[in-house]
């Protein structure tokens, strides 16, 4: 399937245009809209190269987002390829539009109202707000030298707090835009449901930790017998292979392999074990 027979259009974004008609903004809106798109573009193309399945693009005013659950199922350095290969086509543009200007192929001003939305889209992309790209270049971050959940949390609590302190900022400081506050409460009530799911993403991460075979960098953790099963799992680093070793009463030591902790959570469904149980239940296998 072709990326166009892929692409969507936001509610929201449907509304935009039937407003640049009326407003007489129609020529700046298909700008940004194209610019939208070669960005998109960006995001599809360094997806393909490494085989990830798509699900759809979603676009919307000064965005879009690419549908794919392979974020976080990949290697950190693909989907930091991915990521950034959408604020790269940005800098193309501008390359493009330095050639165009000196060969005066377009109108002046055509091409100074392309170079500053390009610019403004670049920009507004990299702030640290998921799901925008600089958002997922912090989850990067987090997770990079983190748990996961805890990355997750984080990026997510971040986020929500710098939309709404920008919608506060917006409403008290600033002459009032539907455009502003739109993209503010979309971007707010998106992180919103993101907290709300949190726990399933999560889960939806151990799951394909448990199916995968790559091979990680190997740390050893040491926790108690008494530790629960999943407060455990939340402790798993994304680019880390974890075995735990258990410390009893006695000073004595096991250990569990995470292949070990996940079969015990996804295989055998047993979610509220504590670690001397999961040690237990892989010894009489």
């Amino acid at each position: 399937m072709t990326m166009f027979a892929n692409i969507r259009l936001h509610p929201l974004l449907i509304i935009f245009i039937l407003l640049s008609f009326l407003t007489g903004t129609f020529v700046q809106l298909f700008i940004i809209l194209l610019l939208v798109f070669i960005h998109e573009l960006g995001h599809y193309i360094a997806a393909v190269y490494y085989k990830w399945r798509i699900d759809y693009i979603m676009l919307w005013v000064f965005g879009g987002v690419m549908k794919t659950d392979e974020a976080s199922h990949r290697p950190v350095k693909e989907e930091l390829i991915v990521t950034l290969a959408g604020p790269l086509q940005h800098v193309f543009i501008y390359l493009i539009l330095q050639v165009i200007g000196l060969f005066q192929v377009l109108p002046e001003q055509l091409i100074e109202q392309v170079h500053y939305y390009n610019v403004i889209l670049l920009l507004f992309n990299l702030l640290p707000i998921y799901p925008l790209d600089g958002g997922k270049l912090l989850l990067l971050c987090y997770s990079a030298f983190t748990a996961y959940y805890a990355s997750l949390r984080t990026t997510y609590l971040f986020s929500i707090l710098s939309c709404s302190l920008v919608l506060i900022t917006h409403l008290s400081f600033y002459p009032f835009t539907w455009s502003a506050f739109a993209l503010s409460l979309f971007l707010l009530l998106e992180n919103v449901r993101a907290w709300k799911d949190l726990f399933f993403t999560f889960i939806r991460f151990l799951l394909n930790r448990y199916h995968s075979e790559e091979r990680k960098q190997l740390v050893v953790s040491t926790v108690g017998e008494d530790a629960r099963l999943l407060h455990i799992l939340k402790k798993i680093r994304r680019t880390r292979t974890h075995i735990f070793k258990i410390e009893n009463h006695l000073n004595t030591h096991r250990t569990v392999s995470e292949q070990a902790c996940l079969h015990t959570y996804f295989f055998h469904k047993n979610i509220t074990a504590t670690m001397s149980e999961v040690n237990d239940k892989n010894n009489n296998v």
